[in-house]
């Protein structure tokens, strides 16, 4: 019997591996997730069995909720789908090397504006302010 289960709280991701294997004629790839949560004053870093489709959407140093079973008959656990994290902060859920996300990917000339324009050249009308919507069409 497999038992689903679900992270109530963000996990981050340290690393992750891929490790083939072979035994008695039998072989296989055994991904794994370096993961990282802290709970009050201690830090807890466990290695966690993924699945391959997880290990190819997982970037190391990002956090996650995931979804898992557990074998009960082995105790084995295996995350099956991971879901990135956000608070909103996007420099702060993804850094760049510096915290400088302008210096380090500006857009070529500079003008980030006229280098990723709106659809239709109208910036104002095609994504407006936080907290202002487009008047509806009359």
């Amino acid at each position: 019997m497999k038992i689903s289960v679900s992270t109530k709280e963000p996990i981050t991701v340290i690393d992750k591996s891929r490790k083939p294997w072979e035994m008695n004629g039998n072989k296989g790839v055994v991904y794994k997730a370096i993961c990282h949560k802290k709970v009050g004053d201690e830090a807890q870093v466990e290695d966690v069995r993924i699945t391959e489709e997880v290990y190819n959407e997982i970037e190391p140093m990002h956090r996650y909720h995931f979804d898992a079973t557990i074998d009960v008959k082995n105790s084995r656990m295996e995350v099956t789908r991971a879901f990135p994290v956000s608070d909103g902060n996007p420099v702060k859920d993804n850094p760049a090397p510096d915290g400088n996300p302008v210096k380090d990917n500006p857009a070529p000339d500079g003008n980030a504006g006229k280098d990723n324009p709106a659809p239709d050249g109208n910036a104002g009308k095609d994504n407006p302010a936080p907290g202002k919507h487009p008047a509806p069409p009359k």
